[in-house]
């Protein structure tokens, strides 16, 4: 992450984006999916730039190879958790390819818990 990005992530956080953090880190869609498709335990990050840093960290070679590899293997509203997670990351456009470009209309499949997670993320973009 950038110094720009990270500026621009530590000023959203102190307007109170950590609340909606907590919403998606807290997520039991969000936990079991980036879980299995990037071994992250988001419960252990702090805030949106703690888990972008996480996010990233150690997984620069593979990262994307490992989540297109599992493209298919997710139901809509988890895919919709995915490409969420992965759009607040500063990889949009790894989401609209794993969604074939119709992320939005995976919300449609999604319970309102879900849907709240990936506002929340969707907030942090």
């Amino acid at each position: 992450m950038n110094a720009v990005d990270y500026l621009v992530a530590s000023f959203w956080n102190r307007l109170g984006a950590g609340v909606d953090f907590a919403l998606f880190k807290d997520s039991k869609v969000v936990h079991d999916v980036l879980k299995r498709a990037i071994d992250l335990d988001v419960s252990q990050c702090v805030d949106w730039v703690d888990y972008r840093q996480s996010l990233l960290a150690g997984r620069r070679d593979d990262f994307v190879d490992r989540v297109r590899a599992l493209s298919g293997k997710f139901s809509a509203s988890e895919l919709a958790i995915l490409c969420s997670a992965l759009a607040a990351a500063d990889y949009v456009w790894l989401a609209n390819e794993m969604s074939g470009g119709a992320v939005w209309s995976l919300l449609e499949s999604c319970d309102p818990s879900t849907r709240r997670a990936v506002a929340a993320a969707m907030l942090a973009i």
